[in-house]
């Protein structure tokens, strides 16, 4: 229930409460009673709060939970009768302490304090009469020292990306050991600027610190110290001491009562290692010298509810400002902000892909002043369930898509195309399909890691399996690669950087055209499994393990020039990983997760390069930490499946909207999957080997992913088992380790893929205009035309229409059809090329030739899975001849009747048999 529905239900409520421990009149005794209350602040804006509500018996045992009006603090629950019950409020804004109050007399009523540590809750703050310093930036006045002269002192900028472990919020000092590397040794000192405490009659030295080190016991890490100087800096004498693990979250207060009433008082934080001493870091925040208290501050609460003007849903992720913070709506579009400013005041709401608006409040002090806001937005129907047409061979056709803005605001619609399948004309059988073959499932066991590989040995790699019928073989690479990173365009596919026996984080770039590799120019940086792509032409290639220490990353942007050859510089990337997933979507690279410099594999972080900016933007975290996921940018979103993060293996399946700014759960892949060759190709994400059963066995099993239909499917077995190799479109994978072996120069392709771009057209389809804006209540009508003059065979041919806007609904699909009748004349020839064994046994011949010729000339069929041939053709005599490698050609005669099926199967000898 959000917020707005518990206000409805809760108006107009009076403070009942429960009598605890009075019994029942004999008649009419209750069975259950009514606890009612109140929650508000307790230490100085005494505004209603909103909070949990859990009642509990007097053995601790739970009796009902409930949840406090946001904006009246009013609670009620149902409980047993002859409870001695206790109330536990804890408020839903950061910044209070739970609380818990007896039930008194039917009534229980709870007074909720804010944390005077943190001192973070809305309309307080932290006050002294001596210095606070919450290092929110560089700070005034403080100075930082560096005994050693390395310059690897104090700082304030986080190099390593740890984030806050104080338990303070936003910046704080750091003296980063771990960033500097363990053979360098740090000795520096924080330095306050002078502090007088002359009024303080009971002075502290308070911080918030975080202090790990390595396990190598007391006395082997580095030492942190916070020393008191009474003579402006003169003279110093130690007050506190660490040298042993102590993570944070820790607060720490300092009792130094001899600094009562001096006028000069400083205080430093001093790190030092020793010669046999190396620690990880030491973080200091939100220090007090002198007292601190947490006072209330004038001013109100503003909250509410942000919904969609259209349909009245609560809008999560919507941001309010107006207060002293901007803010953002919890799971129901509730949000709360403090108002510094009292009387009449203006907030603005604003949310992904609506229109921002602006209300009037009068904010009243210490109350609750609610502000609701509903917020605008184009909403685009379509009128027709699908678009439809017959039309002749070689013939033309219209028909119309009508469009509707229902919404609020302007919506601007694109419409675009996603072909579908072709059904041949059928007279009295069914076109088979192909089925998902290949080589045999083959699983190599072992236990294989995730993180940056070891140069490794010579070994051999284990033999392969035997090949199968759907996936061929190519020309190897030049060199065996392993973390290499893959990216096509116009038909070359690229192989760039990876690991090569002994060699780490190689500088080769690799181009695969017609069946020939041939080097480039180097990457400027060696990589060992970047993120690349290929943006409006040119590539991008960023991230990777570098050639230093083993956790080294590559944060530089590399870009290629096809056309000319060479490689520029763009923005680095701000926290680069390794073995992230990759895609490419209009106009941007995004690097999902990967593996950081500073912990195991996975991370949440998604990076957004937009290449016409040259710019790096962090969007929606990934809903888990992952790893050597497989992604992929298909129709307006960007897909991703599978991966590996904090040692564990994934099968979950996720689509980010770049609208919405927003990760949504999809299919699962079959099995859990990472380090796949992976890429996009004929509307699909398409995944083949990696390790399964988390870090056990190396798969040559593969899938693919339909958007349309949220649903995997097999693709065939490739010919050999590796992992950590890459792919591209074709779709070809080449690269990657066999178990513990070397890397392998291996290179197969599964003909057929070779669609690769997020859009694809239906070049049978068209629909103008393209691309239209509506005002609100406008109407549209779009002309779809059907041109069967793309057509050489009757049937019916299948797409969507997808009809996409810049508004937050989904994208809309209009099934669009074109059915296509045979001519007068036509009639339809079918058969079967199977091959004769040597024992005599016949097989269907997948891939034969069947060539027709008539008196007008000769055309060529190719066979399918199942040896099958189908074609309408003019009725006439024709010649058939059958033939594939490895087989005797056949031959035979026929007729095609007008109107009438004509089956005519081919049996091939083996040319070793003759």
């Amino acid at each position: 229930m959000t917020p707005l529905s518990r206000a409805g239900t809760l108006a107009g409520l009076t403070v009942l409460g429960l009598l605890a421990g009075v019994t029942p009149a004999l008649a009419g005794a209750e069975v259950e009673v009514t606890v009612t209350g109140v929650v508000r602040d307790d230490s100085g804006q005494g505004w209603p709060l909103w909070a949990d509500v859990a009642v509990t018996g007097e053995d601790g045992r739970p009796l009902a939970t409930t949840t406090s009006d946001p904006w009246t603090g009013r609670y009620r629950v149902t409980v047993p009768a002859d409870e001695a019950a206790t109330v536990r409020a804890t408020a839903r804004y950061a910044g209070y302490r739970e609380t818990t109050a007896p039930v008194t007399g039917r009534v229980s009523d709870v007074a909720v304090p804010v944390d005077t540590d943190t001192c973070v809750a809305l309309g307080y703050r932290h006050v002294s009469a001596g210095l606070l310093e919450s290092f929110d930036g560089v700070p005034a006045e403080w100075t930082v020292t560096d005994a050693i002269g390395a310059g690897q002192g104090w700082r304030f900028d986080d190099p390593d990306g740890h984030g806050n472990r104080t338990g303070g919020t936003g910046g704080f000092a750091i003296v980063d050991s771990a960033y500097y590397g363990y053979i360098n040794r740090q000795d520096t000192a924080l330095v306050s600027p002078p502090v007088d405490l002359t009024d303080v009659p009971d002075p502290s030295i308070g911080f918030a610190s975080d202090f790990p080190m390595f396990d190598y016991g007391p006395g082997r890490s580095g030492i942190g110290e916070v020393d008191l100087s009474l003579d402006d800096g003169a003279t110093w004498r130690n007050v506190w001491r660490v040298d042993d693990n102590a993570p944070g979250p820790e607060r720490v207060v300092v009792p130094v009562p001899d600094a009562a009433g001096e006028p000069d008082v400083r205080v430093r934080f001093r790190y030092s290692e020793g010669d046999l001493t190396a620690g990880r870091w030491w973080q200091v925040d939100d220090v007090f010298v002198g007292d601190r208290s947490c006072d209330p501050l004038p001013g109100g609460l503003v909250a509410g509810v942000v919904s969609d003007r259209n349909t009245g849903t609560p809008l999560t992720g919507a941001t309010v400002r107006g207060g002293d913070t901007a803010t953002t709506t919890v799971d129901d579009g509730f949000y709360w902000t403090f108002s510094p400013a009292t009387g009449g005041r203006s907030f603005t709401a604003s949310s992904l892909l609506y229109r921002t608006g602006t209300e009037p409040v009068r904010v009243a002090p210490n109350q609750v002043n609610r502000l609701d806001f509903a917020l605008a937005a184009g909403r685009i129907e379509a009128a027709v369930d699908e678009a439809t047409t017959d039309v002749a061979l070689g013939g033309r056709g219209n028909t119309r898509l009508r469009l509707a803005n229902t919404g609020t605001a302007p919506a601007t619609v694109t419409v675009v195309e996603r072909p579908g399948e072709f059904t041949l004309q059928d007279i009295s059988s069914p076109v088979r399909t192909a089925s998902a073959a290949g080589a045999e499932p083959r699983l190599v066991h072992g236990d294989f890691t995730p993180g940056r590989l070891d140069p490794g040995t010579s070994s051999p790699a284990p033999a392969a399996t035997r090949a199968g019928t759907e996936w061929v073989p190519q020309g190897d690479l030049p060199i065996p690669v392993v973390d290499n990173a893959a990216a096509a365009h116009d038909g070359i596919v690229y192989s760039l950087g990876g690991r090569s026996g002994i060699r780490q984080a190689i500088q080769d770039v690799y181009a695969y055209d017609a069946g020939v590799w041939t080097r480039l120019a180097d990457l400027p940086h060696g990589r060992e499994k970047p993120a690349a792509g290929f943006v409006d032409g040119r590539l991008y290639v960023v991230g990777g393990w570098g050639t230093g220490i083993p956790t080294d990353l590559v944060e530089q942007l590399d870009i290629y020039d096809p056309a000319t050859g060479t490689w520029s510089a763009g923005a680095p990337m701000p926290d680069p990983v390794a073995g992230a997933g990759t895609a490419v979507l209009d106009g941007a690279l995004y690097v999902i997760g990967g593996c950081p410099a500073d912990a195991d594999c996975g991370t949440t972080a998604v990076h957004r390069y937009d290449a016409a900016s040259n710019t790096w933007d962090r969007v929606a975290d990934y809903p888990e930490p992952v790893a050597w996921s497989s992604c992929g940018g298909l129709e307006a979103a960007v897909y991703c499946a599978g991966g590996i993060g904090n040692d564990t293996s994934s099968r979950a399946g996720y689509a980010y909207d770049p609208g919405l700014d927003r990760w949504t759960p999809r299919a699962d892949l079959p099995i859990d999957l990472w380090g796949a060759a992976t890429t996009v190709a004929n509307g699909r994400l398409l995944v083949s080997g990696g390790v399964t059963d988390g870090r056990a066995t190396i798969t040559n099993q593969g899938f693919a992913y339909d958007p349309a239909a949220d649903t995997w499917s097999a693709l065939p077995n490739a010919n050999s088992s590796v992992y950590r190799g890459a792919g591209a479109c074709g779709f070809l994978k080449f690269g990657g380790r066999q178990g513990g072996g070397s890397p392998t120069p291996f290179v197969e392709l599964l003909p057929g893929h070779t669609a690769c771009g997020p859009d694809r057209d239906a070049d049978w389809l068209a629909v103008s205009p393209r691309s239209v804006t509506l005002a609100p209540g406008e109407r549209v009508t779009l002309t779809v035309r059907f041109d069967a003059r793309r057509a050489d065979q009757p049937g019916e041919f299948a797409a969507d229409l997808l009809v996409r806007t810049d508004t937050p609904y989904r994208t809309s699909e209009v099934p669009a059809a074109m059915t296509v009748a045979a001519p007068r004349g036509w009639g339809l020839l079918t058969g079967a090329v199977t091959g004769l064994t040597c024992a005599g046994v016949t097989s269907p011949v997948r891939g034969a030739t069947v060539t027709l010729t008539d008196r007008t000339g000769s055309r060529a069929l190719g066979t399918g899975p199942d040896g099958e041939f189908a074609r309408w053709l003019p009725a006439r005599r024709y010649s058939l001849i059958a033939s594939a490698d490895g087989y005797l050609p056949a031959v035979a005669e026929s007729r095609v009747r007008r109107g009438q099926e004509t089956t005519v199967d081919l049996t091939l000898d083996r040319l070793d048999c003759a």
